[in-house]
């Protein structure tokens, strides 16, 4: 202790310094509020996650707790441990190919030919510039999937492949989900259909049959447009095509740069540093009350310090 309190008083300069380089990138914000703001952001996602569960659909309620009508319309739980042979198997085969290519507007028409013969389309097409004049392309093709290879061996043969990926993904156990689970829910639509047939006095029955024949509807059209997609993803591929041009002196970053902007860009930047270094005077001088009672205190241990060195006790005999 008595090390530390000589350390600092021979070193005031030193500590002032540490104090004032504390005070200056103190954080704006206090644990205390930073601690209080998380809380009520997960008490209100809480709240959110009780609130989707509380109104959740009378269906999904319905299985295996619910009495009555919900008893009777129950339809069978089929097996979801199907396992297909390997030629029913639903794969999605997906690609991408970068290609270094002497001309890209000329590689990009040969390619909208190409794509145009394969059936297949361009769904997305993104270009940049490099350096005045040409172009860069990015694109997100859709062949046919018997077709995926001979299109990437037609793409290579454009120029100098770059880098290549092709991905394949089995989703036959997502299919085959999918699919035991819209016949549950026709299954299920049909009984319902067949309740409102029935002639019943009993009006809240009527309602309550009505909502959940609407809410088995909208999930079976779900169910459906998701067996569509799986459908169009097998049997279409996609390849994210990028055609880059071959490289020339010249090439940088960013093919606008002019000294004028540049200019423009140090100024701004000299201009931020001055205002971080007010920023930062002011914070000092803001946090005044606590740093100059420090300093004092400081002060006070240094001269104690001096004094007892200059004038040391003597001890009578």
């Amino acid at each position: 202790m008595k090390r530390s309190i000589r350390w600092v008083g021979k070193n005031l300069i030193l500590s002032v310094a540490i104090v004032a380089g504390v005070i200056a990138l103190w954080p704006s914000h206090s644990p205390g509020l930073y601690l209080a703001k998380n809380v009520m952001m997960e008490q209100a996602s809480f709240g959110m996650d009780h609130a989707q569960n509380e109104s959740m659909p009378l269906m999904a309620k319905s299985m295996g707790r619910g009495g009555g009508i919900d008893r009777m319309i129950m339809p069978p739980v089929f097996a979801d441990d199907f396992a297909p042979e390997v030629e029913d198997r639903k794969i999605v085969r997906n690609a991408s190919l970068q290609v270094e290519v002497s001309d890209t507007e000329a590689a990009r028409k040969e390619i909208e030919q190409k794509v145009a013969g394969f059936q297949g389309h361009i769904t997305n097409l993104h270009s940049y510039e490099v350096r005045p004049g040409v172009l860069s392309y990015n694109l997100t093709i859709r062949v046919p999937a018997k077709s995926l290879n001979l299109a990437m061996e037609i793409f290579t043969k454009m120029g100098v492949k770059k880098s290549e990926s092709i991905n394949e993904q089995d989703i036959t156990a997502q299919y085959t989900d999918t699919e035991s689970r819209l016949k549950n829910l026709e299954i299920r639509r049909d009984r319902l259909r067949e309740l409102m047939d029935r002639k019943t006095d009993n009006l809240a029955d009527v309602l309550q049959i009505d909502r959940e024949l609407s809410t088995v509807q909208n999930q079976i059209e779900n169910f459906e447009r998701t067996l569509t997609r799986h459908d169009t993803n097998v049997s279409f591929s996609t390849v994210n095509l990028s055609l880059q041009p071959e490289p020339q002196i010249g090439d940088f970053s960013s093919p606008e740069w002019t000294v004028k902007k540049s200019w423009k860009q140090s100024v701004n930047d000299l201009i931020g540093s001055l205002k971080d270094i007010f920023d930062s005077g002011l914070r000092i001088l803001v946090f005044a009350p606590i740093w100059i009672p420090i300093l004092l205190v400081l002060w006070a241990i240094q001269r104690f310090i001096r004094r007892r060195n200059c004038c040391p006790i003597q001890i009578k005999k």
